[in-house]
């Protein structure tokens, strides 16, 4: 298919590649894929409310399994562990 002219905006390009990062990203889990999403983030000294990626909404429900974990406040300068 061939076109005369096509427009495309940087949006529409960063856009593309995103999802295409995250469907790639997304077809590597073998077996179980874990998503995970903060509420609240600090970002420049200021808690900040963060919304779901938009690209989750492509997800069918059926295959989600959803969970809610409360994590405890970590005392100021404790250092977590890894393993």
């Amino acid at each position: 298919m061939e076109f005369s002219c096509i427009f495309s905006t940087k949006i529409q390009v960063l856009t593309h590649v995103l999802t295409h990062a995250f469907t790639v990203g997304m077809t590597r889990a073998r077996q179980r894929l874990f998503l995970t999403h903060a509420k609240r983030r600090l970002w420049r000294g200021t808690v900040r409310e963060m919304v779901p990626s938009p690209f989750l909404e492509d997800i069918e429900d059926r295959l989600l399994e959803r969970r809610r974990t409360r994590l405890k406040p970590q005392a100021r300068g404790e250092q977590l562990e890894l393993l």
